[in-house]
């Protein structure tokens, strides 16, 4: 079981094995750039199948990036300000 990383995505990153993350929420610096670059890191680590959590939806910013997730996975439900994807 991968434990919780409470860091910033350079520190984590070098903790987590290709496909090591079984559930990723994402709630972070809603900046397009910090946003593109938290998928872009994280969603190779992120198990085939696994659930991923965006916060924060109803920003603009975030909103411009869920292309970059939709690349990848599927969206699963939405829930107000946040939504859950999932892995394909």
């Amino acid at each position: 079981m991968t434990p919780e990383l409470r860091q910033l995505i350079d520190t984590a990153l070098q903790h987590l094995p290709a496909d090591g993350i079984g559930v990723l929420h994402i709630d972070g610096n809603h900046d397009i750039e910090f946003v593109a670059k938290d998928l872009q890191y994280y969603l190779p680590k992120i198990k085939s199948n696994g659930p991923i959590i965006m916060d924060d939806t109803d920003w603009d910013s975030v909103r411009s990036c869920l292309p970059l997730l939709a690349a990848q996975c599927k969206l699963e439900s939405e829930h107000g300000t946040w939504q859950v994807w999932r892995k394909a």
